[in-house]
């Protein structure tokens, strides 16, 4: 199979070769590319949410109801994910619903303070 830089130097041997036509077909070919980034986007704002509010909600009823620590410490890391520059989760938030989210991911901080975590305070 051909590598991505293969087919990519490949279609643009062919657009250059067909002249006004390939100028003409790039520019819808762009303008496609452009409204299906849209369409992704405002598909990652009406899933992403949601999604992460249920992993979330699942991780810490199953810690409380288990009392499994390792549960309740996964509730925590959807933050760190949700925080993470990497996958900008949190772009796909409006303001209410990050801080409906931090609320959320304060409850699972303190239960897992309240289930003692096996650290000792001094």
């Amino acid at each position: 199979l051909p590598s991505v830089a293969e087919v990519d130097a490949a279609m643009a041997g062919q657009r250059a070769g067909a002249g006004v036509l390939a100028v003409h077909l790039q520019d819808e070919e762009s303008g496609a590319a452009h409204r299906s980034a849209a369409a992704l986007r405002r598909l990652r704002r009406q899933l992403v949410p949601p999604l992460v509010r249920n992993v979330h909600h699942v991780l810490l009823e199953a810690g409380r109801k288990t009392g499994e620590q390792d549960l309740l410490h996964l509730s925590l890391y959807v933050a760190d994910l949700v925080a993470d520059a990497r996958y900008g989760l949190y772009s796909n938030f409006d303001a209410p619903g990050l801080q409906h989210l931090l609320s959320q991911f304060r409850a699972s901080a303190l239960e897992l303070l309240s289930a003692g975590d096996g650290v000792e305070t001094a």
